[in-house]
């Protein structure tokens, strides 16, 4: 399943902290093997995290949105995001290192590695629409020996990209990259909230946020979790600051910030 960038990315990440028992040989994607990734991650999400991937029919509605680029070239970012098991009540910190590059048509590039005392645990890469409209995504525990599975959106039915109003969604069908199966259509539908200085969430973000608060549902029609985001109107990106689901509740909080 891809939900909205953000809380379905980084949970299932997160979901993968605890990593399986490493396997005795490394498995490998056209004789290469998942360890390049690790040893140049910018290359890896260059090469394969671009529109030109996607099914015709999701580059034609992003193309034909005609919609302007993101504020920035590259973005640098550490937060600290705390994981509370609402089934235990035990808390959990990491340290997420971003970074975003501009794609074109508001799209924009992401690698968010996970940290936990000082060791990275997951990578995440990512291609969206200004960080809210996941369309490939993937993700990389840092024991993996084999490749994991790479979810992108294969059909697009909404694709609302005016942040200026007052409600936005996203209607799609996706899938595993390199399959022509699809899910039933999911939907990421948000609404706006407050409207704040970005300097509040760090003294080094220029101009103001403006929040969306954004339910995701399944295949099945189902709400699987809901997620506040801070959208940086200088910069056209937005992040998760805040989401629940069924087992977990984040929180995210700026440690530092860079834009280029």
């Amino acid at each position: 399943m891809i939900c909205g960038v953000g809380v379905a990315a980084l949970t299932a990440s997160l979901a993968g902290c605890v990593p399986p028992p490493p396997r005795p040989a490394t498995t490998t994607r056209n004789a290469i093997p998942v360890s390049s990734v690790f040893q140049d991650k910018e290359s890896y999400l260059a090469q394969h995290f671009t529109l030109t991937y996607l099914p015709k029919s999701v580059q034609d509605t992003v193309e034909q949105a005609g919609i302007a680029p993101v504020g920035f070239d590259r973005l640098h970012m550490t937060t600290q995001v705390t994981v509370q098991n609402t089934t235990t009540g035990a808390p959990t910190t990491f340290i997420a290192s971003l970074l975003y590059e501009n794609a074109g048509n508001g799209l924009v590039r992401e690698i968010s590695t996970l940290q936990r005392n000082g060791f990275d645990t997951s990578t995440l890469f990512v291609l969206s629409y200004r960080g809210l409209y996941s369309l490939r995504s993937q993700t990389f525990q840092s024991t993996a020996t084999a490749w994991p599975p790479l979810l992108e959106t294969k059909q697009i039915t909404h694709y609302d990209t005016d942040f200026t109003t007052d409600h936005i969604s996203y209607i799609y069908r996706g899938g595993l990259g390199g399959r022509p199966q699809m899910t039933s259509p999911m939907q990421v539908s948000c609404t706006a909230g407050k409207h704040y200085s970005a300097s509040v969430l760090h003294a080094n973000i220029g101009g103001n946020v403006r929040e969306f608060n954004c339910q995701m549902q399944n295949s099945n029609g189902v709400l699987t979790s809901t997620t506040t985001y801070a959208y940086f109107e200088k910069y056209g990106l937005a992040i998760p600051i805040s989401s629940k689901t069924p087992t977990n509740e984040l929180s995210t909080t700026i440690q530092e910030f860079r834009a280029e």
